[in-house]
């Protein structure tokens, strides 16, 4: 599921919550944007 990431970042998150979600796509996206290929494949491996 595609989600935006909101306009202020959590300062804190409990782990496997949404919040770490929302702080690791913030904080690593750029890196995302390097690698379609694994994109496309998570695209196809998503549970």
């Amino acid at each position: 599921m595609k989600k935006r990431l909101p306009a202020n970042i959590p300062s804190a998150f409990r782990l496997g919550d949404e919040n770490e979600a929302i702080i690791y796509a913030d904080q690593h996206l750029h890196l995302w944007h390097w690698s379609e290929e694994l994109i496309q494949w998570l695209s196809r491996n998503e549970m």
